[in-house]
């Protein structure tokens, strides 16, 4: 019958889109083709996949879309065992419950995975070693500060790359804010990432050896010059605690919109206000080129 559950093994592709769905948790079909079949014809085989996991009950929809045309995906909880059976995957305890899909807010995590696109992307142009697995949604850090207090990092992301004749690997926490909570709020949680450098130093060795991961923050939902003032309210306020600036120095705190890290990727130094360097008051017109408020969009 026509829509009677295909059987039988998941082609390269269905396992690769089933695990990508997995593990990035809500996942449009734009960021699918963006991770696993950037060109045009490969994007038409693509949407068979989809058509054929759904078919077999492994993925499914939830209400909406993003824009006008793009399905958004998850993985079934038939899917989501068949994933982790697969070996592909490092299997999570977290999953969607299908009752509550139609009453949730995916923008977050979509907007986490742009981020993870924006690195993966600029990585494949470098040559560099990332595929689209390699960030994990709400990573615990423990701040050691009591029994369940953590540090819940809205992702995880490795790399390695080659620079300067040796080969590094990174790990880079995100912060993403979309635009939901005050500047002082975002500030906050950025003494709770240094609560864990002082509590946790054994953690970290188990997780990141001896090196920090860097943190970038990046802000979205919002004008440029809304996104523009939140940065520097973030920026000011870390410059005026010492304590603070120690911190945001020791993981080599960087902050960007999401429309900027989409076209300067995550690598590039002319990011606007990286912290803690000092920011000069805004220039007068015509600004310099590396002016922190330029290409901020």
């Amino acid at each position: 019958m026509k829509n009677q559950p295909r059987t039988g093994t998941l082609s390269p592709t269905e396992a690769a889109a089933l695990a990508a769905i997995y593990t990035h948790r809500v996942v449009s079909t734009g960021h699918l083709r963006a991770w696993l079949s950037p060109d045009t014809a490969a994007g038409r085989y693509l949407g068979y996949c989809l058509t054929s996991l759904r078919q077999r009950g492994l993925v499914a929809n939830p209400v909406g879309r993003r824009g006008r045309s793009e399905l958004l995906w998850y993985a079934t909880a038939t899917g989501a065992a068949v994933a982790e059976e697969s070996g592909r995957v490092m299997p999570r305890a977290w999953r969607l419950d299908p009752d509550k899909v139609p009453y949730q807010d995916f923008a977050h995590t979509l907007a986490v995975n742009d981020v993870g696109t924006a690195f993966l992307a600029d990585s494949r142009a470098a040559g560099d070693d990332m595929t689209e697995l390699d960030w994990t949604h709400e990573v615990p850090h423990p701040t050691g500060r009591g029994r369940g207090d953590q540090l819940i990092a809205d992702a995880l992301l490795r790399r390695s790359q080659t620079w300067d004749g040796r080969r590094w690997h990174l790990a880079t926490l995100i912060e993403l804010d979309r635009n939901t909570m005050s500047a002082m709020r975002l500030v906050d949680k950025l003494r709770v990432y240094g609560h864990y450098l002082r509590n946790s130093a054994a953690h970290r060795r188990a997780v990141y050896g001896q090196d920090i991961p860097d943190l970038l923050i990046v802000l979205d939902n919002g004008s440029p010059e809304v996104l523009l003032r939140r940065a520097r309210d973030v920026v000011v306020a870390a410059q005026a605690d010492e304590e603070l600036e120690r911190t945001c120095r020791m993981y080599r705190v960087r902050i960007a919109s999401l429309a900027l890290l989409r076209q300067r990727g995550p690598i590039d130094t002319v990011m606007p206000l990286a912290l803690p360097e000092r920011i000069p008051p805004p220039p007068p017109p015509p600004k310099p080129p590396l002016d922190p408020a330029a290409g901020w969009s």
